[in-house]
């Protein structure tokens, strides 16, 4: 005597504080906050410069719902994504710069190894005064002005 085969229908259910918990592990450990560019200048010198950086974080909703969306789902082993939401910084260098800077056009490296030590000092005072020295479009850069003096009274 044959039976009529019997259908059994299993719905998955799952805790929301266990995914929840799971979902702030997640956001812990690789969601990054955005960061303001920094932007400051003291009379013709940038005393702070950062870009800003853009951040992330686990979009929590649209990863719970696409996870429900899962547990109904036909396929034999459901893949789940973690959506993110990319977060813009409040504060753009695009916003803030009235310098037209848009990108580092320069970079000075020297090799000073065997130089005597007064060189050495002489070097490391003239590039504490060049740091951060803008030099507006047109204008003539001298290198003698924005160090100014290094005499003796200047040494250690």
């Amino acid at each position: 005597m044959l039976h009529e085969p019997t259908i059994i229908t299993i719905k998955p259910t799952y805790q929301p504080s266990t995914i929840a918990e799971y979902l702030d592990d997640l956001d812990k450990r690789y969601g990054k906050e955005a960061k303001d560019a920094k932007f400051q200048l003291e009379g013709r010198k940038v005393v702070a410069f950062q870009i800003e950086e853009q951040g992330n974080k686990v979009d929590r909703e649209k990863t719970i719902a696409d996870f429900e969306r899962s547990l109904g789902s036909e396929a034999s082993t459901p893949t789940i994504s973690v959506s993110s939401i990319f977060q813009l910084p409040l504060v753009q260098i695009k916003d803030i710069n009235t310098y037209g800077i848009v990108e580092k056009v320069a970079e000075g490296v020297s090799d000073y190894s065997g130089s005597s030590n007064e060189r050495v000092h002489n070097l490391l005072l003239a590039a504490k005064q060049l740091h951060g020295v803008l030099i507006p479009k047109g204008e003539i850069f001298s290198y003698n002005k924005a160090v100014g003096d290094i005499s003796v009274k200047d040494r250690i």
